[in-house]
């Protein structure tokens, strides 16, 4: 799982459970298939910020 605002990864049992990330509290995720965990927007915002 992955937090989707620090976008931490986490595998802390009691933090799957709660679904919280214990570093800013944000909500928990599951990776999408692929290589990449992030949403596509998240993504798309990376790749316009590596072009600069």
């Amino acid at each position: 799982m992955y937090c989707a605002t620090c976008d931490r990864t986490e595998n802390n049992e009691l933090a799957l459970i709660l679904k919280t990330c214990p570093r800013c509290g944000g909500i928990l995720r599951r990776p999408r298939s692929g290589d990449d965990p992030r949403p596509p927007a998240d993504q798309a915002v990376l790749r316009a910020a590596r072009a600069q």
